[in-house]
């Protein structure tokens, strides 16, 4: 297994530096140590949010211990659920907004006013 600094590049468990990727927990940390890469530019990679070059898809791949093709087809395959994940959430965000207003409304035509709303909290399970 690659180490890589401190901390190994693999986690057993999830925390605030690493992303699932390929089954596994890695940490972005620790590559950005190893390959000299700035941790802002590998999240947003794993984001589907910026395009890495071949050079920097070469890296990664190396220290993960994957080949190139088999790290950018993981890399597909990751931007695909992150942007699922996206989309649930809206439409779970639009589906609250649509149900609140109807209740607004409803509220409004009995002559009352609404009780001003908080913020929903998301349960991370």
């Amino acid at each position: 297994m690659a180490k890589a600094g401190k901390t190994g590049i693999f986690e057993k468990a999830p925390n605030a530096q690493t992303v699932k990727f390929a089954g596994k927990f890695i940490n972005l940390s620790a590559i950005a140590r190893a390959q000299g890469l700035d941790v802002s530019y590998l999240s947003r990679i794993f984001r589907g949010e910026r395009a890495p070059s071949l050079k920097h898809c070469t890296k990664i791949a190396a220290v993960l211990g994957m080949t190139l093709d088999d790290f950018v087809q993981g890399l597909e395959e990751r931007c695909k659920a992150v942007q699922a994940e996206r989309e649930s959430l809206m439409r779970a965000h639009t589906d609250r907004i649509s149900r609140e207003d109807a209740e607004d409304l409803r509220t409004y035509a009995k002559g009352s006013v609404p009780a001003p709303r908080l913020p929903a909290v998301r349960k991370v399970s």
